[in-house]
């Protein structure tokens, strides 16, 4: 156990290690708990973990040692690095370490790939996991990683990651988007197909299930990936909307003390009202834009929370319909998209967006 913290210690490059370990957030319980028994029951520590397992394009063993070649921690990286973590290595400790040789030589690149993708999700999915970051690893989510990157947006494929490598990436990035909600945005963006209520009715789950499995997995990343300069787009004004409608927070409070965390619930209603009216306009300009709480597309987006309130002030405040259930009802949707959706609205949101951009 000894032997692979230090040689982690002396590792240069840990994102590279851990790249294919689909669990990166820290359990802090969990890793209270690896410490414990690393520190005071050594010997059994052994008997209580499921090892690390790791995948390698060649490995050398001789006179008891292992030399691995590009080697790729897919599961056990929290016991280590939890491990590493502590001020004094105990002498005692054992772990089982598994070792999976893919050669690079035996295959194409596309079969090297779909078999580590196949070893690293079947060895993950008996965990109590995500079913997000047990996707995290597919080559959609690797590929759209590389596209954002450039565009100045960190992909956080897994739980965790951006928390765990971020910051050395802090000079080249503006914001992360979350893997779980790039789904969201782009099945709520899509109208046509989903919508905000839908993606809300079908949860989280379905949006990394397989079309085989009735979930939009394969559909909704394609999509991403088919118009990068559109995805972006929906990014950011994804980004623009959840900063903005604070915005709106204090003037709806204003008008009913039992709503605060209104414009949160609002939100994807206020983007797909928004994404469709920016579709149906003449704006063929990629939104390569930030927030800033003086810009005239924070004051739409805010105005567009504090009339969706007004709107559905009497259902929420009668108890008639819940926050949850309101921003899952289809019917509901249809009649903000209508009475919210105006034309007189898109040629607000088009001169605002162009304000800000400078066009």
């Amino acid at each position: 156990m000894n032997d692979l913290i230090r040689q982690l210690q002396k590792y240069e490059d840990l994102e590279t290690l851990f790249t294919r370990n689909v669990r990166l957030k820290r359990d802090s319980i969990v890793n209270d708990g690896i410490k414990a028994t690393y520190q005071h029951d050594t010997e059994n520590f052994f008997l209580g973990n499921n090892g690390v397992h790791v995948l390698t394009t060649k490995a050398n063993f001789t006179s008891g040692k292992v030399e691995l070649q590009h080697p790729a921690i897919i599961n056990g990286g929290q016991t280590l690095r939890t491990v590493a973590s502590v001020k004094k290595l105990r002498t005692g400790a054992e772990i089982l370490a598994r070792i999976t040789m893919i050669p690079r030589d035996m295959q194409t690149k596309e079969e090297i790939m779909r078999l580590t993708d196949d070893i690293i999700f079947r060895s993950n999915s008996n965990n109590e996991m995500e079913i997000w970051d047990l996707r995290s690893n597919d080559q959609l989510q690797v590929q759209l990683a590389r596209e954002l990157y450039p565009r100045r947006i960190y992909y956080e494929r897994k739980t965790g990651e951006y928390d765990e490598f971020g910051a050395n990436f802090a000079s080249d990035i503006t914001f992360p988007v979350w893997i779980v909600d790039l789904a969201k945005i782009i099945g709520i963006c899509n109208t046509r197909k989903r919508g905000p209520a839908e993606v809300k009715q079908g949860g989280n789950e379905k949006l990394f299930k397989m079309k085989k499995d009735g979930g939009d997995y394969e559909w909704i990343f394609k999509e991403a990936l088919s118009d990068m300069d559109t995805t972006e787009s929906k990014i950011r004004l994804h980004k623009i909307i959840s900063q903005a409608s604070a915005k709106a927070k204090g003037r709806i409070i204003r008008k009913s003390k039992y709503f605060p965390t209104f414009h949160n619930a609002a939100r994807d209603y206020t983007l797909g009202i928004m994404w469709d009216l920016i579709e149906d306009s003449e704006l063929n300009h990629p939104l390569k834009m930030n927030y800033h709480k003086k810009s005239k597309l924070t004051k739409e987006v805010a105005d567009i929370n504090v009339d969706m309130f007004e709107l559905f002030k009497k259902e929420l405040t009668s108890g008639e319909i819940t926050q949850n259930n309101l921003f899952r009802n289809n019917q509901k949707w249809r009649e903000a998209k209508k009475k919210l959706g105006t034309q007189k609205r898109k040629e607000l949101i088009v001169q605002a967006i162009k304000s800000d951009l400078g066009i």
